[in-house]
């Protein structure tokens, strides 16, 4: 076995918390007046919700101090994902000296109870050397939990140690496995799309005779079609009706269109929740467009409870994954203005926020991760 580090420069992909999923009425306001009337130390899960209130600033002032307090009550209780959260502040320094000795220590405790991204992070950890020794054989280790319970990341480094020999035995075979299964993950969200621009018109009786039998692409372009009024009258109607029959599929381009329509009131009412809704929907299969629009919906508060650091968590992510590089530059200018306007504390927040909606991603994409 090869004792070689070739992971020095690469850059440490992003964790995630594995509980909590904001919804489009707001991330935690729905449940932060009751919970922060309970009494301490009696529940870990209220304790943790609290902590994440604390730290979006979600129906509370943002106060990472105090949001590290109710991690480290919901952690000590044993609280699974407290303990993930509470490793990954303490090694960011969010509301706590940075003290990576101390992030390692939780990411241990949630790794050895199954979470799959403190898993990944401990094999991060030592395939590097970022702790002062190198491990391969632990790092194998840890990557392939993680890996077993489809982190993507973990599958790559996991492959990418069985085709160096580093750790393991090498083994063109199983490089390849963990190679296939992170980039089948990769593709998972992808849709395909007929190209209409290449079709003639007779060819709309043929989409809607697939559309009705259900195929989420022939649904997708009907809505496209009538829409632009392609080859039938214009009928945003009719429009609406085959967007939201492919969206309800998971198709992300009716998605984003949806959510445009109920924005704009394109054809419907304007419903900012609704809108809301779909777009995040989009978001979480990248669709490069849906990012920064509900980015934008959370900071400024329009159809969900305001939130500044999430508005500013879906640019970081947008420009993060690189979609897009048409708008990346305009991008990157308004998060670099949201960040200027929050200042470093909350940035920080906002950057591990993104880290979760990377695994929300996931989730979204089929590939959920374990709490």
């Amino acid at each position: 076995m090869n004792e070689k580090n070739d992971y020095a420069l690469v850059p440490k992909p992003p964790g995630a918390i594995g509980k909590a999923e904001p919804g489009a009425k707001g991330i935690l306001a729905n449940m932060v007046a009751d919970i922060l009337t309970q009494a301490p130390g009696e529940d870990p899960e209220s304790s943790f919700q609290k902590a994440r209130a604390y730290l979006l600033g979600d129906g509370v002032s943002q106060d990472s101090v105090e949001a590290v307090k109710w991690y480290r009550r919901a952690a000590e209780q044993g609280h699974t994902c407290a303990q993930f959260d509470l490793g990954d502040m303490s090694e960011s320094g969010i509301g706590v000296p940075r003290d990576r000795a101390e992030g390692e220590k939780w990411y241990r405790k949630a790794a050895e109870k199954g979470h799959a991204t403190a898993q990944y992070h401990l094999g991060y950890n030592y395939a590097t050397g970022l702790r002062g020794t190198r491990d391969s054989v632990e790092a194998v280790k840890w990557f392939r939990m993680a890996a077993e319970q489809g982190h993507r990341a973990a599958q790559f480094h996991l492959g990418r140690m069985y085709a160096n020999g580093d750790g393991v035995d090498q083994d063109e075979i199983e490089a390849n496995k963990w190679h296939r299964r992170a980039i089948e993950q990769r593709a998972a969200h992808q849709d395909y799309n007929y190209d209409l621009g290449k079709k003639p018109v007779e060819t709309v009786e043929w989409y809607r005779k697939a559309a009705e039998q259900g195929s989420t692409s022939a649904q997708y372009n009907l809505g496209v079609i009538y829409a632009n009024g392609i080859g039938v009258a214009q009928d945003r109607t009719d429009a609406e009706k085959w967007y939201r029959k492919a969206a309800e599929q998971g198709h992300r381009d009716a998605q984003f269109y949806l959510g445009q329509m109920y924005a704009n009131g394109d054809g419907v009412l304007v419903n900012n929740s609704e809108a809301v809704k779909w777009l995040r929907k989009a978001a979480l299969r990248m669709h490069s467009g849906a990012l920064p629009k509900l980015g934008l919906k959370y900071y400024y508060g329009d159809g969900v409870t305001k939130c500044e650091i999430e508005g500013l968590a879906w640019f970081i992510y947008k420009t993060k994954v690189g979609q897009d590089t048409f708008s990346h530059e305009e991008d990157m200018k308004t998060r670099a203005w949201m960040e200027a306007a929050l200042g470093r504390e909350k940035t920080l927040v906002a950057q591990k926020r993104s880290r979760e909606i990377n695994d929300e991603h996931l989730a979204a994409s089929g590939f959920g991760l374990s709490p």
